[in-house]
């Protein structure tokens, strides 16, 4: 850990400055004391025999390994820093889920982590990573880690699992583990950020996002709500979901391969035209996240590297679906480009300039889904799966998930604000929009929204099943 300075020789603590997402997050912390915010909720279904010992012991070793689940923020003389405890402290709790068969464990199990991740994690106490185990029957368990999103992201979480499984399986053997050291801390990561900024190496990114977000509308994209949105501070949210299957996914990858276009920009189209159908707007931001980690070191670190950044979609109603597909695809590969810059930066220095302010209330993301963690020797399989969300800071994010038996699209919504019944009827227009737009990729903007998000459509709902819990 290059960046830290040792603390006091009494604590051996190690010392950095936060990273701008990290300052941002204990703000809001700091606004909202109370409030779970920021809790990522990473759950693990475990098939096979648990050695307590060899999981304590290894899930020790985690903690050493990644400076982040061990650290807390402190303000000192004005300057938010990362403090690093110099010890791998960690308490593994364990419960036994009660039921008379598979699927009532399994519910009162997700019951509970679910109610667990509606309270917070104290960053001020370095209170920031904690291991859940529930067992489900002799050889089924869930192990899930809350964590902190200041010291965390999702890629993170498969960095988690992929060390867990090698550190478990070494303890397990008694021995001590070989996994490669660490080259590169999150603090490393943070100063970097730093360092480029106050070096002006951001200028190039800085003059590309003032001329994007030029001439921005008046009204940030804004759909009816039940409840006024100033000062509504309920941040508690509801995450339904919808399956589609296999052949759903297949053909929207050949309609992306078709025309040269990501998966993801034919599912962020399709939103916007649902957007569009709900509210009209024809200039829309939508927060998209991407990974921030631009080296090899950096894939191996626990953090927060992952940046949200506004992506501007300009549609007509007369603009037929595949061409708007192609804007968005070119869209996503400049915000790639020039998405190094950390999204607080970008609010920085674009401060003043903006006559309505950069807002983004509208948030959606597209990930693949990662094969199941095994390691032959322990005998442990370990599977990601999605527990429905405690809270939610913005007020709607899409969440998609590309699986090989199809796709999973997690609409995440705060109550406080919205009608469940609408959310539903915006996931089932939202299905049929892409079922016609993979039919037919020319029609327009218009005939598409009207068409999906009219009573009866034709397109149908094939393939396709609603919920508001993970499948077991």
């Amino acid at each position: 850990m290059q960046a830290a300075t040792k603390g006091a020789e009494s604590s051996g603590e190690l010392v950095a400055p936060a990273s701008y997402i990290q300052r941002t997050m204990w703000a809001a912390a700091q606004r909202h004391r109370n409030a779970p915010l920021n809790v990522m909720i990473l759950p693990w279904r475990v098939r096979g025999p648990i050695d307590a010992r060899a999981l304590q012991l290894a899930l020790a070793d985690l903690v050493r390994r990644h400076h982040t689940l061990r650290t807390r923020l402190a303000n000192v003389g004005g300057q938010l820093l990362q403090i690093v405890a110099p010890e791998a402290q960690v308490a593994l709790t364990t419960h036994c889920s009660p039921g008379v068969d598979a699927a009532t464990r399994w519910e009162a199990a997700v019951g509970l982590l679910r109610e667990r991740g509606r309270k917070p994690l104290d960053l001020t106490a370095g209170e920031v990573f904690e291991p859940w185990l529930v067992q489900l029957g002799p050889e089924d368990h869930i192990l899930c880690f809350f964590v902190h999103h200041a010291m965390c992201d999702g890629w993170s979480s498969h960095v988690l699992a992929n060390e867990l499984v090698a550190l478990y399986g070494a303890r397990l053997q008694g021995q001590m583990p070989a996994l490669p050291a660490i080259e590169e801390q999150y603090a490393d990561f943070a100063a970097s950020q730093i360092a480029i900024y106050e070096a002006g190496g951001y200028a190039d990114q800085i003059a590309y996002w003032r001329s994007e977000l030029a001439a921005l509308p008046l009204k940030p994209l804004e759909l009816p709500t039940e409840a006024p949105r100033k000062g509504n501070r309920d941040w508690m949210a509801r995450s339904p979901m919808l399956h589609w299957t296999a052949p759903t996914l297949t053909a929207l990858r050949q309609l992306a391969r078709a025309q040269r276009l990501s998966v993801f920009s034919v599912l962020l189209a399709a939103l916007a035209v649902l957007l569009y159908q709900r509210t009209r707007a024809e200039d829309q931001i939508i927060g998209v996240s991407i990974l921030g980690r631009w080296s090899p070191a950096a894939m191996r670190f626990v953090g927060c590297a992952t940046n949200m950044l506004p992506a501007r979609i300009q549609l007509r109603s007369a603009m037929g679906f595949d061409a708007l597909a192609v804007q968005v695809h070119a869209t996503i590969r400049r915000l790639m480009a020039y998405g190094r810059i950390p999204l607080e930066l970008v609010l920085r220095e674009l401060q003043g300039t903006l006559a309505g302010g950069l807002h983004f209330p509208v948030w959606c993301q597209f990930r693949e889904s990662v094969p199941p963690v095994t390691l032959a020797s322990t005998g442990l399989s370990l599977t990601s799966f999605v527990i429905e969300r405690g809270t939610l800071l913005t007020e709607l994010e899409v969440d998609m998930l590309g699986a090989p038996d199809g796709l999973v699209c997690e609409f995440a919504y705060r109550p406080a604000l919205f009608d469940g019944g609408m959310i539903d009827g915006l996931m089932q227009d939202y299905g049929r929009l892409l079922t016609l737009a993979v039919q037919s990729p020319g029609l327009d903007v218009e005939a598409l929204g009207a068409q999906a998000c009219s009573s009866g459509s034709a397109a149908g709902l094939a393939g396709m099943s609603a919920s508001r819990t993970s499948p077991l």
